[in-house]
C-alpha cells in the first residue's frame, strides 16, 4: 500500500487532535475533579469510550443513561448517532 504525503499529512494531523483532545479531557479531569453526589455527564463518558474504540461500552452506558434519564432527548440522539456507524 502507498501512502501519499498528503494522506501520510492528514493522519499525522488527525494524530496530533487526537492527542491533544485526550490530554485536555485528562487535564480537566484534573483539574475539576467530580465532587461527592455530582454525576457525571454520560454522553461524554461514551465519547471517551468512542475515541478509544469501544462503542459497544458506549451505547450500554447509553442505553443505562437513557433509562435512567428519559426526558433527555440527547441521550437517544447520540444513541441514534452512535448505532447508524458502520
Amino acid at each position: 500500500m502507498v501512502v501519499q504525503n498528503s494522506q501520510l499529512a492528514g493522519l499525522l494531523l488527525a494524530g496530533t487532535f487526537f492527542i491533544a483532545f485526550l490530554g485536555l479531557t485528562i487535564w480537566q479531569r484534573i483539574k475539576y475533579p467530580k465532587r461527592k453526589g455530582q454525576k457525571s455527564d454520560p454522553i461524554a463518558e461514551a465519547e471517551v469510550y468512542m475515541a478509544y474504540g469501544q462503542d459497544k461500552q458506549a451505547i450500554e452506558l447509553l442505553k443505562k443513561a437513557q433509562r435512567e434519564n428519559p426526558n433527555r432527548m440527547d441521550i437517544g440522539e447520540k444513541l441514534d448517532e452512535l448505532s447508524k456507524q458502520p
